[in-house]
């Protein structure tokens, strides 16, 4: 696999990073609907193709600092906290897209996607040149809500940077 452009970011979290993520962002996030059909089919086996180079992606680039915390059973409250932020050109609808890329970190950013206490996606809708970029930042257990929404903004706001400096670059 190729790495992409990645990069450990500084700013008020334990650590985090952005990266760009390779290929057409695809959902999974109407798999329920998904009959038997060819078509359907191939879409589901699609999301799962893209989950699959996703996580191989975030195997490769996640920092050393990433700490998973205690795995279940422990109590949510005492894992580490994470941000995510997805900035996308696609034709899908923004509330699709996380699923896919959230299913793609568990085991490598978390043990359960219950640690994910803030995610945004934002959306270029477009046919043409689509990608992703994706931001992820972890908090200590415990840390208060407002905290959390400033480190979110700022996450919010170094991905969509990249993202917009990776456009500019295509």
């Amino acid at each position: 696999m190729t790495v992409l452009h990645h990069r450990p970011l500084d700013g008020p979290w334990q650590t985090a990073f952005v990266t760009e993520i390779p290929g057409r962002p695809r959902s999974k996030a109407n798999a329920r609907r998904f009959t038997r059909a060819p078509q359907e089919q191939r879409a589901y086996q699609a999301a799962n193709a893209y989950r699959d180079t996703v996580s191989q992606l975030l195997d490769l680039i996640t920092p050393h600092t990433w700490q998973l915390g205690p795995p279940p059973p422990s109590p949510v409250d005492r894992r580490p906290i994470v941000l995510s932020v997805i900035v996308a050109r696609t034709t899908l609808d923004a509330t699709n897209i996380p699923k896919t890329l959230h299913d793609a970190a568990e085991g490598r950013l978390y043990h359960t996607d219950s640690s994910v206490r803030s995610a945004t996606q934002l959306t270029v809708r477009t046919t043409v040149d689509r990608g992703s970029v994706a931001g992820f930042a972890q908090l200590p257990a415990g840390t208060a809500l407002v905290d959390i929404a400033a480190a979110h903004t700022a996450l919010i706001d170094r991905t969509v940077v990249t993202f917009t400096r990776q456009t500019a670059a295509s």
